[in-house]
């Protein structure tokens, strides 16, 4: 059996964070605005209606690219160390993907006719 690894109790919240749905309409607001902020106090979504107010320390935002959810270096780096993360720059922004990062699909060029072996 492996060990079980356990945070420290100042990122705790990362599991709930990493592991959230976002993008769906708030259910607080008739407008359906998408849930883009995540609150470390009370790990929980926010829309940004419900993010006002809270202070800039207590919410992250995420934001999509190609469907998939990542936050900027620059957020979250105050928060924890992102030495050991792969990072990405996106629309000329440092950027970490939540989840695992998208593969492409296969080549479509000439690599692809080099590798067939035709």
């Amino acid at each position: 059996m492996g060990t079980v690894k356990v945070l420290p109790e100042d990122l705790a919240w990362l599991p709930a964070f990493v592991t959230a749905t976002y993008f769906l309409p708030c259910p607080h607001h008739a407008k359906g605005e998408p849930t883009n902020n995540f609150a470390l106090s009370t790990r929980q979504t926010l829309c940004p209606q419900c993010a006002t107010g809270r202070r800039a320390t207590d919410c992250i935002q995420i934001r999509r690219s190609s469907y998939h959810n990542v936050v900027r270096v620059q957020d979250v780096c105050k928060m924890f160390d992102v030495g050991g993360i792969q990072t990405y720059v996106i629309n000329s922004a440092r950027v970490v993907f939540l989840g695992e990062r998208p593969h492409p699909r296969g080549s479509k060029g000439a690599g692809a006719a080099a590798a067939g072996g035709a």
